[in-house]
């Protein structure tokens, strides 16, 4: 969109990361990371990122906001470790009623808004990453295939990649410990050894062992002589 910036030589501390963002330009200062994305967004109408027409740009602050309040929230309480369950159970539940709606929304629709990516896109695809990384598994994903269709379409756009890199998305549930079976299998069939170290052969039960004499054993033989 034609602006340089230009990030500040010091490396951050641990105290800047909970600040507020600010963008410093030759008129003023803009601080917050949603008015800075209005700000650029807004600078070129050739990019189209704010849309291209007047409605266009109301539906791109509707789906910011949306952005911000239906899916960004209930997310930091989804994957904020040590809070309590029924607050993580209660962001799970917003998070779903969220995708839900972005689901059904782009049922008819390629891009949030228009026909190419805005901010609305961004905002939206920014929100979700972390979930889609760690915490929506393929199960979640299946119930909301629009959404999941859409946030492909966003991994594969050059600025895309240019930024967040190559999309890796859960595979199953977080924290979901391995099958033990392959282990306990080879557990039992290990065979056992004596003290000495050498494998111990299978003692016979007494019944086949008792069975087995009496087959080996000789007939005893007859003492009386023919009878007439």
């Amino acid at each position: 969109v034609g602006l340089e910036v230009e990030l500040p030589k010091s490396a951050p501390s641990s105290d800047d990361t909970a600040r507020m963002p600010v963008l410093e330009t030759p008129q003023g200062c803009v601080f917050s990371s949603v008015a800075i994305a209005r700000y650029v967004a807004r600078m070129s109408r050739l990019s189209a990122l704010y849309g291209s027409s007047l409605i266009e740009g109301g539906l791109v602050d509707s789906w910011v906001e949306f952005s911000t309040l239906e899916l960004e929230a209930p997310l930091s309480n989804w994957a904020l470790p040590g809070m309590p369950d029924e607050a993580v159970a209660c962001a799970k539940e917003d998070v779903k009623k969220a995708l839900a709606v972005l689901d059904k929304h782009l049922l008819h629709t390629t891009y949030m808004v228009g026909h190419c990516i805005t901010l609305a896109d961004i905002s939206i695809f920014c929100a979700l990453l972390d979930g889609m990384q760690k915490h929506f598994d393929d199960a979640l994903r299946k119930q909301y295939c629009n959404v999941t269709r859409w946030f492909g379409l966003c991994c594969q756009q050059p600025e895309f990649v240019a930024v967040v890199g190559d999309v890796k998305l859960a595979a199953g549930k977080p924290g979901a410990a391995p099958k033990a079976e392959g282990k306990k299998a080879e557990a039992k069939a290990e065979p056992k050894k004596d003290a000495k170290g050498k494998e111990a052969k299978p003692k016979a039960e007494p019944k086949a062992e008792a069975k087995a004499k009496a087959k080996a054993a000789p007939a005893p033989a007859a003492t009386g002589g023919p009878v007439d």
